[in-house]
């Protein structure tokens, strides 16, 4: 049975809370924990994967475009020690897997056996998806208010209308 669910989290450290408020800087070094349904892609209940905070954004965006054309989307974490593969299961349900190896990202045969992956229904990622893009926006203006207009926050904003746009007027949105 696919996961109707997905839970995206951000950790929001001290640290990367200064650099967003003292910096201005929402794309820092940000620790993200995944999980479909309830198996941990990446990370556990109190460590994520790392990598660049609004870029991890972005590409959770752009694997809605993937998702909804029934096409594999690879995220990289860490500039490429780990990457997470979404990928088209069946007509509703694609599969979200942890690959350690570039040729497990590019190719199911090849994941090893610590690679994690869990099936989840199309509408459960990109809600999920949609969700925590807006969270991560929401959060990032309130520690900040002066970055509402920033480059990377306006980028982030638009993107999530893009999709919710090209979600609603799919048929697979299921309205």
């Amino acid at each position: 049975m696919p996961a109707e669910t997905a839970t995206i989290e951000f950790h929001y450290g001290s640290k990367y809370r200064q650099t967003v408020i003292e910096e201005q800087y929402p794309g820092d070094w940000i620790e993200v924990t995944i999980t479909v349904g309830s198996t941990y892609i990446y990370g556990c209940q109190n460590q994520g994967i790392t990598g660049l905070a609004s870029g991890i954004v972005l590409q959770l965006l752009e694997s809605i475009d993937a998702v909804l054309s029934d096409e594999q989307y690879i995220l990289e974490f860490e500039y490429g020690p780990t990457w997470m593969v979404v990928e088209p299961w069946n007509e509703d349900t694609i599969n979200v897997s942890r690959a350690t190896t570039m040729e497990g990202a590019r190719n199911p045969d090849e994941r090893l056996d610590i690679d994690t992956s869990r099936p989840i229904t199309k509408q459960g990622w990109i809600k999920a998806v949609i969700d925590t893009a807006q969270e991560f926006h929401d959060t990032i203006i309130d520690m900040n208010p002066s970055l509402r207009d920033q480059e990377e926050m306006v980028e982030i904003q638009n993107e999530i209308h893009r999709v919710e746009e090209e979600w609603e007027t799919s048929d697979k949105a299921g309205h």
